[in-house]
């Protein structure tokens, strides 16, 4: 890709619209706009494409413009729906629940583990002795 004003407005472009996607940034256009709705996304081509083709603006500004009026331009083209903000948001919240009750059933099972070992032997029997209390197997022999 040759470097130009142009070329690096088209990037930067793509660039943001990767940090929009990849964050939660709210306030972004991206965020905000219904990836489903084709008719305001055509609207939304045309106007980028008016920016592009605007002599008041500088080269930069026409390659920014250029890279949003092309991914309008493909949008509409997609079946599925694109990921958006408040999806990605929903998958974390889901991950996250599932980490939390991951743990409270592990603590849980440690739990029942511990008063299991806590609990007193029958009478009568008598208690067995920990691994600590054995006598070793392994005789010293004079050398």
């Amino acid at each position: 890709m040759h470097v130009s004003d142009r070329n690096r407005g088209y990037f930067q472009a793509l660039y943001g619209m990767l940090l929009t996607m990849k964050n939660s940034d709210r306030y972004a256009f991206l965020s905000t706009v219904d990836l489903t709705d084709k008719k305001r996304l055509r609207s939304y081509r045309r106007e980028f494409l008016s920016h592009m083709e605007s002599r008041l603006h500088d080269e930069y500004d026409r390659g920014y413009f250029e890279a949003w009026a092309d991914y309008m331009k493909i949008l509409p083209r997609i079946e599925a729906p694109a990921p958006t903000v408040n999806n990605k948001n929903a998958v974390k919240q889901t991950e996250e629940t599932k980490l939390q009750e991951q743990k409270q059933e592990a603590t849980d099972v440690a739990e029942q583990a511990e008063s299991k070992s806590e609990t007193k032997p029958a009478e009568g029997k008598p208690e067995q002795k920990g691994a600590e209390d054995r006598q070793s197997l392994l005789l010293d022999y004079p050398a």
